[in-house]
């Protein structure tokens, strides 16, 4: 399947959260009594992301993805008792599941996607049969990201004084110097290296200029508080740790650390990978995904 086409065989659903909160979720790739890949993303771009592994694995898996609350096309829980921090995630993936009818699946958690599916190995007891963990941590992301618990407190208090106001940066974004300038922010942060096309750039700052600030700043802060490390011993299924060498965001001792803390774990470092490698290295990540499921008896 042409990767720029995989993404339109997607199919949006709706499924209702534990709150009441809407949440939009995507199926796309083989059908029924196909093995699921259920994909926690992350915060920097919605399901178009993984247009390259739908097109290689959606002819043997049946991809389920979803778009945290407030973001993209799922609701924003209610202003009165906001909710966005890991219990919410949970509750939201749990209702994307049993709406799709899930019993059983694999479930790849990218970024802050990372600590979600740590925590959803115990939340989902019995449901989970592999996990895939890609440029991430299970805990603490801006303290880890930037190796200094200081430095990553100090960004937790600025994204604490920017609650409330990010949606003074909605029309800022829309605007076509807007775009210019989140695009080279995500080369200059280290996000992104060089192998990645103008047309993937494209839609990917397209998608991220859409999506509500507001929300956007109140899930990282939300999420970056959390700590799943007490709860990566006793995940027993079969894991793959995914990294790449110049992640700024995803160190590799932290992936290494990440894999050694996990029973039944493997790694692969890519060393000029950074943290959006399954864009910047499709071909090499889904040959290693594949191998981890045929491995693990799923392909």
């Amino acid at each position: 399947m042409n990767p720029s086409a995989a993404n339109q065989c997607l199919e949006r659903r709706h499924a209702q959260s534990a709150d009441g909160t809407t949440i939009a979720y995507y199926v796309g790739g083989a059908g029924p009594g196909a093995p699921v890949l259920v994909v926690a993303g992350g915060l920097a771009g919605h399901h178009c992301v993984w247009r390259h592994q739908l097109a290689y694995l959606g002819d043997r898996f049946r991809f389920v993805t979803w778009d945290y609350r407030g973001l993209f096309h799922s609701e924003a829980p209610r202003p009165k008792g906001a909710r966005f921090g890991i219990t919410a995630q949970l509750e939201d993936l749990r209702a994307v599941v049993d709406a799709a009818e899930l019993d059983r699946f694999s479930l790849l958690g990218w970024s802050v996607g990372v600590q979600i599916a740590t925590e959803a190995f115990h939340a989902l007891p019995g449901r989970i049969e592999s996990l895939v963990m890609m440029c991430g941590t299970a805990g603490r992301p801006l303290e880890i990201a930037t190796d200094a618990p200081r430095l990553g407190e100090l960004l937790r208090r600025a994204l604490r004084a920017t609650r409330g106001r990010g949606s003074l940066l909605n029309g800022a974004s829309h605007s076509w110097l807007g775009r210019q300038a989140l695009s080279q922010s995500l080369r200059r942060l280290g996000l992104l290296g060089p192998t990645v096309d103008d047309e993937v750039l494209a839609e990917l700052v397209t998608s991220l200029a859409e999506v509500d600030k507001a929300n956007y700043i109140e899930t990282l802060y939300a999420l970056s508080g959390h700590d799943a490390t007490a709860a990566l011993a006793s995940i027993d299924a079969p894991a793959l740790v995914l990294a790449g060498g110049r992640d700024p965001f995803a160190p590799t001792t932290l992936s290494h650390q990440l894999a050694r803390q996990l029973p039944c774990s493997e790694v692969l470092v890519v060393p000029s990978g950074r943290h959006f490698l399954f864009l910047e290295f499709p071909d090499l990540v889904n040959l290693r995904l594949e191998r981890f499921f045929h491995d693990v008896g799923l392909c």
